[in-house]
């Protein structure tokens, strides 16, 4: 019974001193500190918000067990921290990837139906009245959305994709919105091209 005791004692006093000797975890920590940062600079706080906040969620709680001392439980955290911001910048890489395919599809969708409007103002340039004020207004209209098109497609070269892609999603919808509009008034069956 007394040994028993004795190497119950000993195995207590050696957790004690090893738990006292324990290191905090500051590579860990400094390692999962630059993965956030270059999630930041890889955009993940736009494209990838979610799982950027979780990592600062986690950085942040491993902070609090450096300060309350339990450093093999913050080890761990910031350990976990890293693999998420790591995640956060694979995940943003994708999301910006897929918004430049969605771009280059809004563009042409955009300027095809862009052609078509043009079209329609050619052939009813003699219009008269009300109408006539409708389709110079539709007019100026195209003059403008190819400018927003071209400041547009300079957001993308500046890789400002998020700009560029929720710009051209507005645009898209005014240009379809436009377009519904045009059906509804007459057109000259023989215009001018």
């Amino acid at each position: 019974m007394r040994l028993a005791s004795y190497v119950f004692s000993s195995l207590m006093m050696l957790g004690v001193i090893s738990a006292g000797c324990a290191k905090p975890p500051t590579e860990e920590m400094i390692g999962a500190e630059k993965a956030i940062e270059e999630a930041k600079r890889k955009e993940a706080d736009i494209y990838a918000q979610d799982i950027l906040a979780n990592a600062l969620d986690s950085m942040h709680k491993a902070r609090e067990l450096v300060s309350e001392k339990r450093y093999g439980e913050a080890r761990k955290i910031a350990q976990e921290t890293t693999q998420i911001a790591k995640q956060a910048i694979a995940f943003a890489e994708f999301h910006k990837k897929t918004m430049k395919a969605e771009i280059e599809a809004m563009l042409q969708d955009i300027r095809e139906t862009m052609e078509d409007l043009k079209e329609l103002v050619a052939m009813n340039q003699d219009a008269k009245g009300k109408d006539k004020i409708k389709w110079e207004e539709l007019e100026g209209m195209l003059e403008r959305w190819e400018t927003e098109i071209t400041s547009l497609e300079v957001k993308v070269q500046e890789q400002k994709i998020k700009a560029a892609y929720d710009g051209l999603k507005a645009l898209k919808e005014e240009v379809y919105a436009q377009r519904n509009t045009v059906d509804n008034l007459p057109i000259e069956k023989t215009g001018k091209r």
